[in-house]
């Protein structure tokens, strides 16, 4: 029955009025087997999760370095084109930086 309500998605570290999660209540009652397993579900669940961040954080900063690099190529190019004047003021370089960091969030 455990297994099937994990399955389901049933959180287990909702707390009830007295503060007590599924663990709390499998422990108290010495369900040792339900208890195992609800713990066995949170670490595996905290693992997913860890390892899901690392990996977003990880492609945030892939995303932010490549915009960082494509602006300055674009401001680059633009000051090598006869006829157009250089943008290379702060402000504009910032603005770019300020959108990345948007898009990342």
């Amino acid at each position: 029955v455990v297994e099937a309500l994990l399955a389901a998605k049933a959180e287990t570290c909702v707390l009830d009025s007295d503060g007590r999660t599924a663990i709390d209540w499998a422990e108290r009652r010495q369900q040792h087997l339900v208890a195992e397993t609800l713990h066995r579900h949170e670490r595996l669940h905290r693992l997913v999760n860890d390892s899901t961040a690392a990996a977003h954080a990880e492609l945030n900063s892939k995303l932010f370095n490549a915009e960082a690099h494509a602006a300055q190529l674009a401001r680059d190019l633009a000051a090598k084109l006869p006829g157009r004047p250089a943008r290379t003021s702060s402000s504009q370089a910032e603005s770019s930086e300020l959108a990345a960091e948007k898009r990342l969030n």
